[in-house]
């Protein structure tokens, strides 16, 4: 990516112009199994509350074109930060509402996600803002791990086959390469097939 490009795609992401378009643009789309659980509270085993919302999305270009994809964003809803600023925050995501997003796609019926990413705690990371980010309630990779189970078992739960896929499929389907530091671009890779591959043992285990 040049350096024109990935300013634009930086003005539009804190701007919160990508979220319109992307909000706009799932209209459009198929409507996901998914949305059965968008618009519920969910409770994480501390007690923590988050809330769902299920967009439509393009799928990746490695799916069938006709494909079902989206992505579930999920937030919290007493956040350990003013409200006005977590929504501010917010509007960075890939549509404006979620911290931490799970994109999937669908399958004869069933779910398969493939990518969990905080959002919030990555784009205030780019903007050196560590600080604010460890005041995130669910800043760790701990927390993504909740979260992901949480969805997985309400999806199971509404009747929806739902499962994580495996780590080589994660980054292919989640990763555009052009977004990448060509000089970082290997150990970026190694290291993101790695997290989920902790993620999916994780998941495979009887106890978080």
């Amino acid at each position: 990516m040049n350096h024109l490009t990935r300013a634009l795609y930086l003005f539009a992401m804190y701007s919160g112009l990508r979220a319109l378009f992307n909000q706009l643009r799932s209209y459009t789309l198929p409507k996901p199994r998914a949305s059965v659980i968008a618009g519920e509270t969910l409770q994480l085993g501390d007690g923590h509350s988050i809330k769902v919302c299920v967009h439509a999305r393009t799928p990746s270009s490695l799916l069938p074109p006709d494909q079902i994809a989206g992505m579930v964003s999920i937030y919290s809803i007493d956040p350990s930060i003013p409200r006005f600023s977590y929504a501010m925050l917010r509007l960075t995501s890939h549509f404006g509402c979620g911290e931490i997003e799970i994109a999937f796609f669908e399958e004869k019926g069933s779910v398969t996600l493939f990518a969990i990413r905080n959002i919030l705690k990555s784009n205030l990371d780019r903007c050196g803002t560590h600080r604010l980010c460890s005041q995130l309630k669910l800043c760790n990779t701990h927390d993504e791990i909740r979260v992901l189970r949480t969805v997985i078992e309400s999806l199971c739960n509404r009747g929806i086959n739902a499962s994580f896929a495996s780590p080589e499929e994660c980054v292919s389907l989640s990763v555009n390469e052009s977004l990448l530091n060509p000089k970082t671009r290997n150990r970026t890779l190694k290291v993101l097939t790695q997290k989920y591959r902790r993620i999916g043992n994780r998941l495979a285990a009887v106890h978080p």
